[in-house]
């Protein structure tokens, strides 16, 4: 292995905060207003979606809003991809299969 490139032994300077219990994670950022995006995903892997029915959702104490994919390419967003073997934690994301898209189908 050299000294430097892949595989070289790099010093991490952030480490000595976290493990003391001293390191600022995205999860301990506090606003004023802040809200929560969750991203509800198809449990197939492949299929068509007839219908969202989004009215007990909206009925929960705290939801904001409920966008669908047909509202997102609407607004212009797109689709959200989701990468095979992705099991690291982030906003409403899991080890489950693919999300459905914006035309109306689960891939």
């Amino acid at each position: 292995m050299s000294a430097t490139g892949i595989g070289a032994s790099v010093r991490r300077i952030e480490d000595v905060r976290f493990i003391t219990g001293r390191g600022r994670y995205t999860d301990d950022i506090e606003h004023a207003g802040q809200v929560y995006a969750v991203f509800l995903r198809s449990p197939y892997a492949r299929a068509r979606i007839a219908a969202v029915d989004s009215a007990a959702a909206l009925d929960v104490d705290g939801v904001l809003a409920v966008l669908t994919g047909r509202d997102m390419a609407g607004d212009g967003i797109g689709i959200f991809i989701s990468l095979p073997g992705n099991t690291k934690p982030s906003i409403g994301a899991s080890n489950s299969p693919p999300a459905p898209d914006a035309r109306g189908s689960a891939r």
